[in-house]
């Protein structure tokens, strides 16, 4: 059988064009090739440069109303870095505090509780690197910086209201883990020592006093390192002990720590009291708390801000009227919440939030058989003022 072979040349009988041609193409060949391995060089670098966020669950941006598997997994990582919430998948008024709430921890401006590259980013690297929050705006690391075992050595004194520093913060820490939520301000304020009474009420402590002694700081550190909790009925108890002959109305002041706020002197008066805060501290450094236990039945009010919380109280005095805190931002509660008195319900909001110049919370309360928010000017403001004043 013949052998057959292909010239590696065009024929010699072929017309002088079509040698011209065969040979463009064939010269053209390696160009093609060369051109085709670029491009797939290049979209491979343009795959690993790629945002891991490019991969992951958020193809788009989160906010109220969106749902899916997406916003599932954002919950899920909400909740992986310590702030309360129940993934369902649906983004409603609850996550939109949950994202602002970490936004306001993260240091990322606006706090507007949407969801977009960088928060979604930001929080992965929290998910990641097992970073957790106490209370908006406190950095929580991994429990071994400050193990139940040091308990001992950090609470060295008794500890009371009106004290301040390191070992405060400590106790503060602890009854967060006990499940008590505290402001860790490192500020033994009114609302540190509410919560002393809850813990030391929930272990059978007697007298609950509020005062943090040998006694209840060895039963917190033991109480922490088998990671015990203080049962639910014991968060939302608003322990009487807090009122008396200097808090007739069942009051307790509405900023923490006090020391921050302002001389009564410069308080102003107009459909609440306006109180301002020494170097215009705000957020973090100034959280607002319920004055006397209710249920959160509102947030956001017109001229006060989209996250303002309005309480109706059940003890005290005023129990059955409403009280509302202005120019807040974020809220630490969500509407419906049950809140304890001197639990933080809110900070106070930095910059301008609703109508105002600088950082300072506006308290009012209701009139009698009024609406819930809000009274006229100087309608109800003096008792507001005579109340907290007498507070200060």
């Amino acid at each position: 059988m013949p052998e057959y072979s292909v010239p590696a040349h065009p024929p010699v009988n072929a017309s002088l064009p079509a040698q011209r041609k065969l040979k463009r193409r064939l010269a053209s060949k390696p160009k093609r090739v060369a051109i085709s391995i670029a491009l797939a060089a290049i979209s491979i670098l343009a795959c690993a440069a790629s945002p891991a966020l490019a991969s992951g669950p958020f193809h788009r941006i989160l906010r109220a109303g969106t749902h899916g598997r997406d916003v599932h997994a954002l919950q899920t990582w909400l909740a992986d870095v310590g702030i309360p919430i129940v993934p369902s998948g649906q983004f409603d008024a609850g996550t939109r505090v949950a994202v602002a709430h970490f936004q306001h921890a993260a240091h990322l401006s606006p706090a507007s509780g949407t969801v977009g590259e960088r928060t979604a980013a930001t929080l992965l690297d929290w998910v990641q690197a097992h970073r957790a929050i106490t209370r908006v705006g406190t950095q929580r690391h991994p429990r071994t910086t400050r193990h139940a075992n040091d308990v001992g050595a950090a609470i060295t004194r008794v500890l009371r209201e009106g004290m301040h520093g390191s070992d405060v913060q400590t106790l503060q820490t602890w009854l967060t883990d006990v499940g008590i939520r505290t402001g860790e301000d490192g500020s033994f304020g009114s609302g540190t020592k509410t919560n002393v009474i809850k813990f030391q009420t929930a272990a059978s402590l007697s007298p609950p006093s509020g005062t943090v002694g040998a006694k209840t700081a060895s039963t917190l550190q033991s109480w922490v390192q088998s990671h015990q909790r203080a049962p639910r009925s014991v968060h939302s108890s608003a322990p009487t002990s807090t009122s008396g002959p200097s808090n007739p109305n069942g009051w307790v002041f509405p900023i923490q720590p006090k020391s921050i706020v302002v001389n009564p002197s410069q308080w102003t008066q107009d459909q609440g009291v306006d109180i301002g805060t020494v170097g215009n501290a705000c957020g973090s450094k100034a959280v607002e708390v319920a004055v006397a236990s209710g249920t959160v039945v509102q947030e956001g009010i017109a001229g006060f801000g989209p996250d303002a919380p309005v309480i109706k109280l059940d003890s005290g005095q005023y129990a059955g009227r409403y009280v509302y805190y202005g120019h807040a931002q974020p809220a630490l509660v969500n509407v419906g919440d049950h809140v304890s008195q001197g639990q933080p319900v809110a900070d106070v909001g930095c910059g301008s939030v609703g109508n105002s110049q600088a950082p300072h919370l506006e308290l009012g309360i209701s009139a009698p058989g009024g609406p819930k928010c809000c009274p006229s000017s100087g309608e109800t403001s003096q008792i507001v003022y005579d109340t907290v004043k007498a507070l200060w």
